[in-house]
């Protein structure tokens, strides 16, 4: 530790601090304390990277920027101090990446892999884009609640807390008449069974087909 801290510079050290610090106002919680090390670790990296010419691709940029926009914007506002305080500019993937250590460190979310939910949640939105094989328009309300929705699915289902609302009577209605939408949803729940061993409970698969169904008719 002693080693690893000695070895990052005193300005990468404040300045992380103060991303740290405002990503807290921002977030409105408190971030664990480990973020700080963690943080200025990465950074020390990033900047060395970009001194050297070498850009990395985040290649959750795409989900973590859409499932997580408020740690995101926080992350645009710290790569936004280490230009102004270091005078270097960072890629805005590293505003993703930013955001990630964000969502990991949140004290409110004990145990969260950000990395790993970001990768499930990119997996369904393909999944059920490809099965309606239709071009959406990403930019609508019904778009937006889709993807809130599969973020917040992929959070409950890995902690153990999926819905139990007793929506039989919904489902049997629904499912007659969105025939197609239901095929979609039932797919979404076999791939987590397929990939994760955890059944997907029917409370949970009804309030899918509802969003596939907006999502549909868009």
């Amino acid at each position: 530790m002693q080693e690893l801290t000695s070895s990052i510079p005193a300005q990468i050290f404040e300045v992380s601090k103060d991303i740290v610090d405002e990503a807290q106002r921002m977030l409105g919680c408190e971030l664990s304390k480990d973020v700080y090390l963690i943080l200025a670790d990465h950074l020390n990296f990033a900047i060395e990277r970009m001194r050297q010419g070498i850009r990395l691709t985040n290649k959750v940029f795409w989900e973590i920027k859409n499932y997580y926009p408020d740690e995101f914007r926080a992350g645009l506002a710290g790569i936004a101090l280490v230009q102004s305080r270091l005078g270097i500019e960072l890629p805005e993937e590293e505003a993703a990446n930013l955001a990630f250590h964000f969502a990991n460190a949140r004290s409110d979310q004990s145990g969260y892999d950000s990395m790993r939910y970001a990768k499930v949640m990119g997996s369904l939105v393909s999944l059920v884009t490809l099965s309606l094989n239709r071009t959406l328009d990403t930019k609508s309300i019904h778009y937006l609640r889709f993807l809130t929705h599969i973020k917040y699915f992929v959070e409950r289902y890995f902690s153990d807390e999926q819905l139990h609302d007793e929506n039989g009577e919904l489902y049997s209605q629904l499912s007659k008449t969105h025939l197609r939408e239901n095929e979609i949803a039932h797919k979404v729940a076999a791939y987590m069974e397929e990939h994760f061993g955890q059944k997907v409970e029917q409370d949970e698969i009804v309030y899918l087909l509802v969003h596939i169904a907006r999502l549909a008719q868009a």
